[in-house]
């Protein structure tokens, strides 16, 4: 209703036309989606990305480190297959995480970093699968049998994909499409996706090498909190 009578307000002074009342017609609709998504879900237009940043970031490196320490060693020593889960979750995990959290900060500098710590990423968890497809060999076993596997090896052709898009097409200095709102809402939403992908693929392979319920919730639960902070 107040919107209503600004509208009126605004009429006394600005002549009244089919474009000044397209015009008010369209900020009042994105106004109005903005006030329900705010309603829906109290916070959202108000969090803080920088805040969040220094909020989450030693929670994720302290869990992350932990995780991917753990898990290394859960066969009772270090062993050539203790690379693959340190690996992956050094990239999935740790570095993804920092990736899109600066990345929420915005500007040159932190999209460029977002760049980096993917790229990194995308190389170390290329290593952890190499060290599993060897292992694998070593061990007389068929490769990507298991849901873990396959799912593990679409996230990491996926973030191949989107990584060489943001880096060709997306890219702050040279790309293309670089001011073409449709293709950076893809890359985004698409790597957010793989992200959260990622992260069940890793809860999976925790699930096949600890036993323990309660174990297996700790490792999750991080994850799915981490979620909603960090993907949503």
């Amino acid at each position: 209703l107040i919107r209503f009578l600004d509208f009126g307000k605004i009429s006394e002074s600005t002549p009244l036309n089919s474009e000044n009342i397209s015009s008010y017609h369209q900020k009042l609709t994105i106004q109005t989606d903005l006030d329900m998504s705010s309603s829906l879900n109290p916070g959202v237009l108000k969090y803080d990305p920088k805040a969040l940043f220094d909020k989450m970031k030693w929670p994720v490196l302290i869990y992350g480190i932990l995780a991917a320490v753990y898990v290394a060693l859960i066969p009772g020593t270090w062993i050539w297959f203790s690379w693959h889960p340190l690996m992956m979750i050094i990239s999935f995990v740790i570095l993804a995480s920092f990736a899109a959290m600066y990345k929420k900060i915005g500007g040159y500098e932190n999209t460029k970093l977002h760049g980096y710590l993917m790229s990194t990423a995308i190389a170390l968890s290329a290593f952890g699968l190499y060290v599993i497809y060897t292992n694998k060999i070593m061990a007389r076993k068929n490769h990507f049998t298991t849901t873990h596997a396959q799912i593990g090896l679409l996230v990491l052709g996926g973030y191949f994909g989107v990584g060489l898009f943001g880096g060709v097409f997306l890219h702050p200095d040279w790309g293309i499409l670089k001011s073409k709102q449709l293709y950076r809402s893809m890359h985004k939403w698409g790597g957010r996706a793989l992200t959260a992908l990622a992260w069940f693929t890793c809860v999976l392979g925790f699930m096949k090498m600890e036993s323990s319920l309660l174990k297996q919730i700790a490792f999750a639960l991080p994850l799915l909190i981490g979620a909603v902070y960090l993907l949503i």
